[in-house]
C-alpha cells in the first residue's frame, strides 16, 4: 500500500511543514495580524528553532506566490484553538527531528527545491491574490472626487464609508442620504450585498387628494357655468 494512506494526520502535517516551513511562518503572521493566534508564547519558542528561523522560499517567486495564495484563502481554517494545538504539535515534531539530524527532514527540503528551483519568474502570476482576499477593493480616488463634485465632498465620503465597512456588517442608507445623493452612486451602493436601503416615508396623500378634489370642483363649476376663481 502507498505509505501516505497509512500515515496519521500528524505525520502528514509534519511532512508538509518540513517541506514548506516558511508557509507556517506566513500563516502565523496572517493569524497574528487578525488577532487569531492562540498560545502565542508556545509559538514564539517553536519559531526560534533553526528550521524555522532559516525558512525561506528558496528564491522561488512561484513558491512564494502559491504560499501567499494558500494563506490568504485558508487562514480562517486555522483559527480554532484545537486546530492550532494540532499545528503546534506538528511544528514541535519538525523542530525536534531537524535538530536530531533526521535524514527524512532533509529529503523533504531537497524535494521542495527540485519542484520549485530558484527563479524570479512567477509561473502563477496569472492567479491574482486579490481573487482570494476577503478585503474589498477600494474605489479609485478620481471616481470618488467626481462623485463629490457639487456635493461638498459628502458624496465621496459616503461612498468611502460604505465600501470600507467590514464584511457581515450591514450599512443602512437613510432617506435623507438618498435624496441628497447622486442617483448613480445610490444605484451602485444599493447593489452591494451588505447595504440596506431604508424605506422612504410615504408622501402625505391626503393633501394630494384634497388638492385633486379642489381641482375637480373647479372643473365641475366651469362646466356648469359657475364662477371661476
Amino acid at each position: 500500500r502507498d505509505p501516505i494512506y497509512t500515515s496519521s494526520s500528524e505525520e502528514v502535517l509534519s511532512q508538509a511543514i518540513s517541506t514548506y516551513p516558511v508557509a507556517l511562518i506566513k500563516l502565523l503572521k496572517k493569524l497574528a495580524d487578525k488577532s487569531m493566534v492562540q498560545m502565542a508564547g508556545a509559538w514564539t519558542q517553536v519559531l526560534e528553532k533553526p528550521v524555522f528561523k532559516k525558512a525561506s522560499c528558496g528564491n522561488s517567486a512561484s513558491l512564494e506566490h502559491l504560499i501567499n495564495l494558500f494563506v490568504e484563502k485558508n487562514y480562517e481554517l486555522w483559527k480554532d484553538s484545537e486546530v492550532q494545538s494540532w499545528l503546534l504539535r506538528g511544528a514541535k515534531r519538525v523542530a525536534e527531528t531537524a535538530e536530531e539530524g533526521d535524514e527524512a527532514a532533509a529529503d523533504w527540503q531537497i524535494l521542495r527545491s527540485e519542484i520549485f528551483p530558484p527563479s524570479e519568474v512567477n509561473a502563477f502570476r496569472h492567479v491574482s491574490l486579490a481573487d482570494f482576499s476577503d478585503q474589498m477593493n477600494q474605489i479609485p480616488e478620481d471616481v470618488l472626487q467626481q462623485l463629490g463634485q457639487g456635493q461638498g465632498g459628502n458624496e465621496a465620503r459616503m461612498m468611502q464609508e460604505v465600501m470600507g465597512q467590514p464584511l457581515g456588517q450591514t450599512v443602512h442608507l437613510r432617506g435623507d442620504q438618498l435624496r441628497e445623493s447622486n442617483p448613480v452612486s445610490v444605484l451602485l451602493q444599493s447593489l452591494l450585498p451588505w447595504v440596506s436601503v431604508d424605506s422612504v416615508p410615504n408622501l402625505n396623500t391626503d393633501n394630494l387628494n384634497n388638492g385633486n378634489n379642489g381641482d375637480n370642483d373647479n372643473n365641475q363649476n366651469r362646466g356648469n357655468g359657475g364662477p371661476e376663481n
